[in-house]
């Protein structure tokens, strides 16, 4: 069982009792690094009962064994202390025989020294008058190492080709610091380590010689006189030390995380992370930091773990050396990564030497992760590094880890690191590959498009940026978008198109704007990147933050929206600024709402907003550890708004000299239009009725008092635009030609399920099938349709549902009039049987065949009336060659056989036939 130090408040509740505690657990006395173990104090106290002023001296461990030694076990140096140390020794050296004994024989020791030392509380009866053993675990290792430390032939005698016994361990130790103390050059801990280390010897056996080492008061001093001695054979001795620290002297950061706060989660990456514990680590960080020039290159890696666990224990205090550290790192990984660079030699005497790391990438990503982590500790160091890293040399891998985890990065060399994501991400045009032209065709950032998935305000570095160096966030958001519109002008320019334009007329001077409504909607939607969806969501983010921390709104508009020229993805962004906080927008915006171009595309924003057009993005999830997210921007007001529901603002509660501008910027902006082509737009949503709508919204006369009915039941008065009466037709005529087109489209699905699921069909659906059918234009076979594909296909759709309808009558029409059915069905079916319609090659699926769908009308038929004819048909339909029709007719084989065994056979044999 470990019982761990006296804590603060422990400390101080013994100091009020006690004025002699109170000096000992005095931050100002030398001992204050080990008074806080209850043994060593009440040693402490007991040594300071005899010999207060031998008591004085003490401040190590070391000192309080030595005075418990010299003393005999006693309280003072008496002419007894010599029969004492007599037995003590024959009590360590029973030990040092016999590792594991704890009680000793009293008859084998003389009894009047057993009892001085019991009254001493040296040692403690087991067995009254039978057996003693010493009083505490610290004493018998105390004992075991001054016995190993005065005869140093007693530890070459032992046998060390098997681990070393526990009980042993903490005596060898304490026989290495005796060593280290009793000769400052180390060269008697040498002597020890040699007899350790000889020929034969379990490794177990130099593990607390090694660790006597950094554990000594004079740590520092030795570490430079041992400096050889540690660092020969690439720093075998010291690597060891090193491993000996890290498994000894620490703590689990979790531990750590779970004994401080047990309600926070410990991340899934803190596993092997580690938080020193003792003195010694600063005398090895310290000795470390002044020779690390000089390091072999194999023990960077256990070096840059020491460092990493410094530097997580010291990151709330000002250790001016710290920084040299993290200067250490970017130096090691520019050398490592260096080294991970493949090159081609001539001559391999031409090669660099080794660096003997093995596992170097491992190696790589864990000094990687450190020097980020703390890199704001030297930024020149930081820059120098992201500096010096080539973009076209950068793997795809190495430059993802340094983009989406730049660390402190983003603080430390800001400026670096958006030249390092600009000319990483936008891949320079190559004259001479011939591929270039092509290279971008489905994204503008090339294999790079997905980079920062899951789209969301917290990837990458975009919002950090933003928060610690605004200008260059907004340098890296604007670069990167910029060029994706300048992939998509360049699609305007091969289609021999003009590029969009708007122009919103601020008071201060006319800013235009370029995009389409793609572009407009890339603050929403993962193409043509996740790049520039992030990057636009981080920017709406970081607006929302510096409105609501006071910043003038207009000052964060013009920041969002940039310069003259620059891309429509930014107007996107703005509006939803201005939707979100309007209160604070009201008085700058209205030249955004006086934009026709912007109100129509935000009006389709909203629909794709309401209907969740980008709503899969939910179903990625995103780290935990992100400040801002998703849900966060979809909770924001403009979400639910859209633009021209504020102009109802400037005609009832804004100074009429705003209503007079909103106004005559809009009629303007409606005559320009008008006076463009506009053959082909929509009549209600279209640029043309979104101007007209918007001029007409000015007017207060077509704001009308209207009543509504609140959640809590009670009626309110509020305005309501009425819209022209000539668009209120078109919009009555549209919603007709929508209905019966849904319409059309659910006669259409529910004649397939009753078709294919007879447990769908009823005699109303197969009336209503019926009905439908015979409305449907007489031609058998389809004609090309004027509007392209999508149209083709539908009419073509059209037509399979005829002979659909026309088999779902065959088979469960069974009101009166069957025959009239029949008759109308059959010259359908026929005609299906025969068609040569559009083929899907590799398709089994019956729906997608007017053949096949005509043959399970004629198959249902001849299972009814077995007419020769249907039969003949049925059997030419055998030789068809599409699968979906041979799959047609080969589920009703079990049919067909219980009419005529034969039959499934006959309609089989034309195959091979028809093939030969």
């Amino acid at each position: 069982m470990q019982v761990e130090a006296i804590s603060d408040d422990e400390t101080a509740v013994l100091s009020e009792g006690n004025q002699a505690l109170a000096i000992i657990l005095s931050n100002d006395h030398p001992a204050r690094g080990i008074a806080r173990n209850l043994f060593y104090l009440s040693r402490m106290i007991e040594v300071g009962a005899g010999q207060a002023e031998a008591a004085a001296g003490i401040a190590t461990e070391i000192d309080l064994a030595q005075l418990w030694w010299r003393y005999g076990g006693g309280r003072s140096e008496d002419d007894g202390r010599f029969a004492q140390l007599k037995v003590l020794r024959a009590m360590g050296t029973q030990v040092v025989d016999y590792p594991g004994r704890m009680s000793f024989k009293v008859d084998d020791l003389s009894s009047s020294t057993i009892a001085e030392l019991l009254r001493f509380d040296s040692l403690r009866e087991d067995i009254k008058g039978a057996t003693v053993g010493f009083r505490h675990d610290v004493l018998r290792d105390w004992a075991v190492g001054f016995l190993l430390h005065e005869d140093e032939e007693l530890l070459n005698a032992l046998p060390m080709d098997k681990p070393l016994p526990p009980g042993l361990a903490r005596g060898v130790e304490i026989a290495a610091r005796l060593a280290i103390e009793s000769d400052a050059t180390g060269a008697r801990w040498l002597v020890l380590l040699g007899a350790v280390e000889r020929e034969g010897c379990n490794g177990s056996w130099k593990r607390p010689v090694l660790l006597a080492l950094p554990r000594s008061e004079q740590a520092f001093a030795l570490f430079q006189g041992l400096e050889p001695v540690l660092l020969e054979a690439d720093g075998r001795r010291l690597s060891e030390i090193i491993r000996l620290m890290i498994a000894v002297e620490s703590v689990p950061l979790a531990k750590v995380i779970a004994r401080a706060q047990p309600s926070v989660a410990v991340p899934s990456g803190a596993a092997d992370l580690i938080v020193p514990k003792g003195l010694g680590w600063a005398w090895l960080v310290l000795w470390l930091v002044a020779v690390a020039k000089s390091l072999p290159t194999a023990v960077i890696p256990d070096i840059s773990k020491v460092f990493q666990a410094w530097l997580m224990s010291t990151q709330n205090q000002s250790v001016g050396f710290n920084a040299t550290i993290v200067g250490f790192l970017f130096e090691w990984l520019t050398l490592i990564e260096d080294a991970m660079t493949p090159r081609i030699f001539r001559d391999m005497r031409d090669a660099p030497p080794s660096l003997n790391i093995r596992h170097l990438r491992d190696v790589r990503d864990e000094i990687r992760m450190t020097a980020f982590a703390f890199s704001h500790l030297n930024p020149p160091a930081a820059e120098r590094y992201l500096s010096s890293l080539d973009p076209d040399a950068a793997g795809y891998h190495e430059m993802q880890d340094i983009l989406r985890e730049p660390g402190t990065l983003i603080r430390a060399a800001p400026a670096a690191l958006v030249d390092f994501a600009l000319d990483t991400l936008i891949e320079k045009e190559d004259p001479d590959d011939p591929y270039s032209c092509r290279r971008d065709r489905f994204g503008p950032f090339g294999v790079n498009d997905h980079l920062f998935s899951p789209a969301s305000p917290g990837q990458g570095p975009f919002f950090e940026l933003l928060e610690h160096a605004p200008a260059e966030g907004l340098r890296l958001i604007r670069g990167l978008v910029e060029h994706a519109t300048q992939w998509r002008r360049y699609q305007y320019i091969e289609a021999r198109r003009p590029f969009p334009r708007i122009s919103i007329p601020f008071p201060s001077g006319t800013k235009s704007f370029e995009g389409d409504w793609s572009v407009y909607d890339w603050a929403r939607s993962v193409a043509p990147s996740v790049i520039t969806a992030s990057a636009l969501m981080a920017l709406e983010a970081w607006g929302h933050r510096q409105i609501e921390a006071g910043r003038p709104f207009e000052e964060v508009l013009h920041d969002v929206l940039g310069p003259d020229g620059s891309s429509l993805a930014f107007v996107s962004v703005a509006v939803d600024l201005v939707l979100s906080h309007w209160r604070e927008a009201r008085d700058t915006a209205w030249p955004i709402v006086a934009t026709p171009e912007l109100l129509e595309f935000d009006d389709a924003r909203l629909t794709h907003d309401v209907v969740g057009v980008h709503r899969v993005l939910a179903f990625e999830r995103e780290a935990s550890t992100w400040r801002v997210k998703r849900a966060d921007l979809d909770a924001r007001p403009s979400r639910r708004n859209r633009l021209s529901d504020t102009i109802g603002h400037y005609v009832f509660h804004a100074e009429p000299k705003q209503l007079e501008a909103l106004r005559a910027a809009l009629e303007q902006a409606r005559n320009e239009i008008g006076q463009k082509p506009n053959d082909d737009e929509d009549p209600i949503k279209g640029l043309c009725a979104t101007a007209e709508r918007a001029v007409r919204m000015t007017n207060a006369e077509h704001w009308h008092l209207v009543k509504i009915k609140l959640e809590d039941g009670s009626e309110v008065e509020v305005r309501q635009f009425q819209r022209d009466p000539g668009e209120l037709q078109l919009i009555d005529s549209e919603t007709t030609r929508v209905e019966a087109n849904m319409r059309h489209h659910n006669v259409r699905a529910k004649v397939q399920f009753a078709l294919f699921d007879r447990a769908q069909s009823t005699a109303e659906i197969v009336a209503e099938a019926i009905e439908w059918a015979k409305a449907q234009p007489a031609n058998a076979e389809p004609q090309p349709a004027e509007g392209g594909e999508c149209e083709n296909f539908d009419k073509e759709w059209d037509r399979r549902a005829v002979v659909m309808a026309a088999a779902l009558a065959a088979r469960d029409y069974e009101a009166p009039g069957r025959s009239d059915v029949v008759g109308w069905a059959l010259p359908v079916l026929h005609a299906a049987a025969v068609e040569k319609g559009k083929e899907y090659r590799g398709n089994n699926q019956i729906e997608h065949n007017a053949t096949a769908i005509g043959a399970l009308g004629l198959i249902a038929l001849y299972l009814r009336d077995q007419n020769g004819a249907t039969r003949d048909v049925l059997m030419r339909l055998a030789s068809h060659q599409h699968l979906s029709v041979v799959e047609a007719l080969g589920r009703h084989f079990p049919d067909l056989a219980r009419l005529d065994p034969r039959l499934p056979r006959a309609f089989i044999l034309p195959l091979p036939l028809l093939r030969t």
